[in-house]
């Protein structure tokens, strides 16, 4: 019963690494493996790790001793804690709770939204060329380019090029008191 509970031993998705492996030794202390225990211990770890790609890695390594398995999980369960604090990951539930007031009116949010509204990530906009928030309502929306005439977007970020010459050319194939005919001779500014 004691090896049925020793081989079946799984680590919990809330429990960190330490704790399983001390009812890992614990458990095996009942069964007498005598000089396999530290073997059988190892091998419990790759199985029953929660994190996989930990488990892989572990899978990966030749030689893999019993102290190399608890050295390269305590190293990951740290570094996964300290990229968390790091990156200052916010819980999913906290999401929703997220004030939609754009970043240029912070001074008008209450100090209990300011931390909250602070996460939002700037991006410079494409079509004004401003640092704004995702939910921002950007001037250009309406406007004509003075650039390419294009609307919804400002000639300082406009992406298109300009037409460099139109030169009017006379066609055989058209009448040319009956409609105008331009030929575009060049669409890069290097064109003379």
């Amino acid at each position: 019963m004691q090896r049925h509970k020793f081989f079946t031993r799984a680590q919990g998705p809330t429990e960190s690494f330490d704790e399983f492996l001390t009812d890992l030794q614990n458990k095996s202390m009942t069964c007498n493996f005598s000089d396999k225990r530290e073997e059988l211990v190892r091998d419990v770890i790759v199985i029953g790790l929660a994190n996989s790609a930990m488990k892989e890695r572990l899978l990966r390594t030749e030689d893999l001793t019993l102290q190399k398995a608890i050295t390269m999980c305590r190293a990951a369960e740290l570094s996964q804690k300290q990229v968390a604090e790091l990156t200052n990951e916010i819980p999913a539930t906290s999401v929703l709770n997220v004030s939609s007031t754009p970043i240029h009116d912070v001074k008008h949010v209450n100090p209990v939204n300011t931390s909250r509204t602070r996460s939002i990530k700037m991006r410079k906009c494409y079509r004004c060329g401003n640092n704004w928030d995702r939910t921002h309502q950007c001037p250009a929306m309406g406007c004509k380019c003075q650039k390419c005439g294009i609307p919804n977007h400002f000639a300082k970020v406009c992406r298109n090029r300009q037409v460099a010459a139109i030169v009017q050319q006379p066609s055989e194939d058209v009448d040319m008191d009956s409609e105008e005919t331009y030929f575009v001779g060049c669409i890069n500014s290097e064109c003379e």
